[in-house]
């Protein structure tokens, strides 16, 4: 529905998501304000938004220093506790994870946004979840001591 309205539950959302992809707050911020200024007028708000935040959050990957360790325990501060394990994945995995099962984006989507084959993806998508499985409940335990 094109005159669907972008609310604070989902811009939100994109921010979360954003954050969790991109492992900073500072650089999810950056990637929605450049995803704001590519909206097209007429687009769906929230879907394009978050297309465009991505593609802005890997664009500027390359000209940014690698995340310190402060950055990613700032960050892992400001989420829930579910969603912290994610931090704990390698940055591909995390990507993908994040594009896959939070942005609800298409196998082949997310092989175009990272440069490579849908069978990438799919062993990207099973290795993520695979990690993600054994990194969850060791913080978890974590978390409870």
């Amino acid at each position: 529905m094109p005159d669907e309205v972008m609310t604070r539950e989902a811009l939100s959302k994109t921010f979360i998501t954003l954050v969790l992809f991109t492992g900073s707050s500072n650089r999810a911020e950056k990637a929605i304000l450049d995803g704001i200024r590519s909206l097209s007028l007429g687009a769906e708000p929230r879907t394009e938004l978050l297309r465009k935040s991505l593609a802005a959050a890997l664009e500027a990957e390359g000209q940014q220093p690698p995340l310190r360790s402060d950055d990613l325990e700032e960050t892992s501060a400001m989420l829930c506790r579910g969603l912290r394990p994610l931090l704990g994945l390698p940055a591909h995995l995390r990507k993908c994870f994040v594009m896959r099962f939070l942005a609800n984006i298409s196998r082949e989507h997310c092989a175009g946004l990272l440069h490579c084959d849908v069978a990438d993806i799919d062993e990207l998508t099973v290795s993520a979840l695979q990690l993600f499985a054994r990194v969850a409940p060791r913080e978890e335990r974590a978390i409870a001591r």
